[in-house]
């Protein structure tokens, strides 16, 4: 595991920008915890490397972490089996294209549990660009200027049994700006990357300041 103590930031130098992650974690039972910062540098840096990326790392957990100003995806999570995001902070600006709170990819049994998320792009959203997604829960998150909490827009290896439930959205991020497409409960997909969702629950949800309370859109590509 990767633990980043009070007080520190990790970012990445000048030449990370030209790669795909910042932090990429591989493997069974790894750990990426705090209360210290990885900050990606999105505000000076060029080119949209994800700050940090999973790939197939089974039993995974991120715990009591910052994560900031990503270029792109701040966690993006896939393959595998088992996620735990438990007590994460992300801040990344509303004005951040592109820049997801957390992608949870081809992957099945995994939580997001009791964190808050400021993100330019989707505050959660289901993929499934290389297997299907199941058994995912998120719970107890607060989302700020975020374009919702999302299915989509990869469906066509199928999601099935997600809840979402007791999850606060705002429309605006932490210093007020407004989302770019302030969405609430958001499922969306294509002709050329739909497939069947089902067993979805949407539980408990508050709603503030958001453009549409529940968008249901099968031709997101155009």
């Amino acid at each position: 595991g990767l633990v980043i103590d009070s007080g520190v930031t990790l970012e990445g130098n000048n030449s990370y920008s030209s790669q795909s992650e910042l932090l990429k974690i591989e493997g069974t039972n790894a750990f990426l915890g705090g209360p210290g910062t990885v900050d990606g540098r999105g505000d000076i840096i060029s080119g949209t490397p994800r700050l940090v990326q999973t790939s197939s790392a089974n039993n995974f957990i991120a715990y009591n972490v910052t994560l900031q100003q990503a270029a792109h995806p701040n966690l993006y999570i896939e393959g595998g089996i088992g996620a735990t995001v438990w007590g994460v902070t992300i801040l990344t600006p509303a004005t951040r294209p592109n820049a997801d709170g957390i992608d949870i990819d081809s992957i099945t049994n995994a939580t997001v549990i009791n964190s808050t998320i400021e993100a330019g792009d989707d505050g959660v959203a289901v993929k499934t660009n290389s297997a299907a997604a199941s058994n995912i829960t998120v719970s107890n998150n607060k989302f700020y200027g975020t374009h919702g909490i999302s299915i989509g827009s990869q469906t066509y290896r199928g999601v099935s049994n997600i809840l979402f439930s007791n999850n606060y959205l705002y429309g605006t991020d932490l210093v007020g700006n407004l989302s770019a497409d302030p969405q609430g409960i958001n499922i969306k997909t294509d002709p050329t990357c739909g497939g069947t969702v089902q067993q979805v629950t949407y539980q408990n949800t508050c709603l503030h300041g958001v453009k549409h309370l529940i968008v249901l859109n099968t031709a997101y590509g155009s």
